[in-house]
């Protein structure tokens, strides 16, 4: 029955799953480099809501979607421009989502100042503008790739970019009032 899903017997099912044939000290250096990780986690996540944007989860999703658009430019520029990967690239992205955190930082410690001077609305308009600009270079290299359609890109972009989401809105009100007139 084990051998159907790739192990030899129950035994060897229990080793695997609780990494019994790893020798003592090799478990040991797992769990203190899993405890240094957690911790570092938790303490920049400490941080980032106290000194740059409290709920934390926003710059952690802001850094997800960076991390996201990062994977994709770089694949869109090997796949299909035929570019390799370099340091200005790489520097870039993250270059990018230093300088959104550190403007979100600016206003966020701001409002803590003053709130009636920079709302919160403001911070998180901010936020939105940021995380879909993101988006939208991720559409874009999706695009690239053939990863979406162009329909759907052309959907999506409708949705992300103002401009066209203005000239689509301002271009229907013409056909409606020509309509009207006929």
């Amino acid at each position: 029955m084990f051998k159907v899903i790739g192990y030899k017997s129950l035994l060897d099912l229990v080793q695997s799953v609780f990494a019994l044939r790893i020798k003592l000290a090799m478990l040991h250096v797992y769990a203190v480099s899993f405890s240094f990780t957690t911790a570092i986690f938790i303490e920049l996540d400490i941080g980032i809501s106290k000194y740059i944007y409290s709920p934390s989860a926003g710059i952690w999703l802001l850094a997800i979607i960076s991390v996201g658009d990062f994977a994709l430019g770089i694949a869109n520029s090997v796949i299909n421009k035929g570019e390799p990967i370099s340091w200005a690239k790489l520097n870039r992205s993250a270059i990018r989502f230093i300088v959104m955190t550190w403007f979100i930082a600016i206003t966020y410690n701001l409002h803590l100042v003053s709130p009636v001077i920079v709302q919160k609305v403001f911070i998180e308009g901010l936020f939105v503008v940021f995380c879909l600009s993101i988006i939208y270079s991720s559409v874009e290299n999706a695009r690239d790739l053939n990863f979406i359609t162009k329909e759907q890109f052309e959907m999506i972009e409708s949705f992300v970019n103002p401009k066209k989401f203005l000239v689509r809105f301002f271009k229907k009100n013409k056909e409606n009032e020509n309509n009207n007139l006929d």
